[in-house]
């Protein structure tokens, strides 16, 4: 079940998140809350929200949900200044609440704060448009965020996004309706410069988890046993076969992306090798289109700094996070950036994916073929 909360106070969640300094800003801005409430929920104001979309260009285009004047029953002029944005009034007795900072000389009140920044980076150009919203375009390098994954992982804000269920005949367990086996989510983006296609895949935390050694998840046998995952278990052999087909709907590219692997240039000894080493691989297509590839337990490694081969951190069955370690991944999920130019000037018309693997899985069964299912 996924959360939703909108709205002035959000419930409790409002009180907690401001004693501990995560929301600022006016005190009548919105919260916005999403999430899962068995495992993650997110809380912010919502003037920390951006709308994000891309492009046909390849660039992203955002819009800041907040107004950005001062407020009140005066006509501000307002401008966006480097990291700042100025508003001014010919009513010198006008002001500012929440975060503006205001000063007057008599005849003309001049206001101030620091100006909202789209995510992902790269370079911006911003206008306000006719409603005082912040418009800003630009490109993304790497592309826009996704949320916090929960389980299931929560669609991004933009981009396509799919579903996979059980295939019939299989031999695997049928999930409930609404819970996918995997989820795979496409965009188009600028990565380096280039047009390129991203693609995230993500398996479901039932069928593999970033859990091993002491804080294991339980994994199943095939013959129904119950063990615990090894690190080693991840490193060895698992790995996303992703498949594009070009604007056409004919197969144009195939590919295996590595999860992780032992490599001396990793800052941890440890990276996703994309599709030319560990167990990736191009299996039609060139290689020389894939500009990138990584992983969840990846970034874990070597974005956060976990480098963990023994015992993953302690969690429970909701995947709580642990405070040692409070930005860690439990989910299994793999990223490739692949040249748009690969499929022709059409592009591909979609990504997608015909089974999932890991060895081993929760399940004892470590292949499962899927097939596109209804989102919910």
């Amino acid at each position: 079940m996924v959360l939703v909360c909108l709205g002035p106070g959000c419930g409790d969640n409002t009180n907690a998140a401001n004693d501990d300094g995560v929301l600022k800003g006016d005190p009548d801005d919105s919260v916005i809350c999403v999430g899962d409430p068995d495992s993650n929920i997110v809380c912010k104001k919502e003037s920390e929200f951006w709308d994000c979309s891309v492009l046909p260009n390849g660039d992203v285009k955002c819009k800041h949900k907040d107004s950005q004047t001062p407020g009140g029953d005066s006509s501000w002029d307002c401008v966006r200044t480097g990291d700042k944005i100025i508003c001014t009034s010919s009513d010198s007795g006008a002001g500012g609440s929440g975060n503006w900072r205001c000063t007057t000389d008599g005849t003309t009140t001049t206001c101030e704060k620091d100006a909202p920044v789209p995510p992902g980076g790269g370079s911006w150009s911003c206008v306000l448009d006719s409603e005082f919203n912040w418009v800003c375009s630009g490109d993304t390098e790497p592309p826009p965020t996704t949320p916090p994954p929960t389980s299931p992982p929560l669609p991004p804000g933009s981009g396509t996004w799919g579903c996979y269920e059980t295939a019939a005949g299989s031999g695997a367990p049928t999930l409930p309706p609404g819970t996918p086996w995997a989820i795979v989510v496409t965009q188009k983006v600028k990565y380096n410069g280039q047009i390129a296609v991203y693609v995230r895949v993500t398996f479901n935390k039932i069928f593999v988890d970033n859990t091993y050694g002491a804080n294991s998840s339980d994994y199943l046998t095939k013959k129904g046993g119950v063990k615990k995952h090894n690190f080693s278990d991840l490193v060895g052999s698992d790995k996303a076969e992703v498949f594009f087909a070009d604007s056409k709907g004919n197969l144009a590219m195939h590919l295996a992306v590595d999860y992780i692997s032992q490599s001396s240039s990793a800052p941890s000894g440890y990276d996703c090798l994309g599709v030319t080493g560990g167990d990736g691989a191009v299996i039609l297509g060139n290689a020389s289109d894939v500009l990138a590839a990584r992983s969840s337990l990846d970034v874990n490694f070597n974005e956060f700094g976990h480098v963990l081969t023994e015992d993953s951190p302690v969690t429970d069955d909701k995947y709580t996070a642990d405070p040692k370690y409070p930005k860690w991944i439990f989910e299994v999920w793999y990223e490739v950036w692949v040249k748009w130019s690969a499929f022709g000037a059409g592009g591909p018309s979609r990504a997608y994916i015909t089974g999932i693997h890991a060895s081993p899985s929760r399940l004892g069964l470590n292949t499962i073929p899927v097939v596109p299912g209804e989102c919910l």
